[in-house]
């Protein structure tokens, strides 16, 4: 293992590639690692997608929720776009359109610079607002947005958040982790030994 993570560490140096380091587990023990500096808690931001779509697919085993789970269900504001105003209403966007990030739309909501300026503080609401500008299902569109409701869905549906849900299992460690919208600090073992537990289920 020693000599595959070195050809590892060589291609990372010789492509320079952004790697900060490696974790290499077997039966949950670690066996071989790799560090550019010191190990440390990171800022980790599409990570936390992963952790959420984790959360909701054991709620799906468990019964809580249903990839036909609809927005509508769970959320109702006056004067969203109805469906005499749009040939799909974003209430009718399912829990599967979301995690297949399909949600209809051509600018995906919520990115990092709009929420900063927002006027609008609930998420949720604004996101509902936006008219869609195809069919939900037809074509990938990574979208942060799209995992925030997802986030705000499982909470709605479970009772929990997403952090309250899996850390009696899989978060044992002191992480940084709130409704989807904000990062993750994680150092790389936590990483591999959460997702390591993962497979190994």
């Amino acid at each position: 293992m020693t000599n595959k993570l070195n050809r590892f560490v060589h291609k990372i140096k010789n492509d320079q590639l952004n790697v900060l380091s490696a974790r290499v587990l077997r039966n949950g023990k670690l066996i071989a690692q790799w560090d550019r500096d010191q190990d440390a808690r990171r800022l980790q931001h599409s990570i936390s997608k992963s952790f959420t779509c984790m959360a909701v697919g054991l709620a799906i085993e468990e019964g809580l929720l249903h990839l036909n789970s609809t927005l509508g269900e769970y959320f109702t504001y006056d004067n969203l776009p109805s469906i005499s105003e749009t040939f799909f209403p974003p209430q009718q966007l399912t829990l599967g359109d979301l995690l297949r990030m399909s949600s209809g739309h051509n600018n995906p909501p919520l990115h990092v610079e709009e929420r900063a300026s927002l006027e609008e503080k609930d998420w949720v609401k604004y996101y509902m607002s936006l008219p869609l500008d195809r069919m939900p299902g037809e074509q990938f569109t990574y979208s942060s947005g799209d995992t925030f409701m997802i986030s705000a869905l499982f909470q709605a549906a479970t009772g929990q958040t997403v952090k309250d849900y899996l850390t009696p299992v899989y978060l044992n460690h002191s992480v940084y982790m709130t409704l989807i919208g904000k990062p993750l600090h994680l150092v790389s073992l936590w990483v591999a030994q959460v997702f390591g537990l993962v497979m190994r289920n």
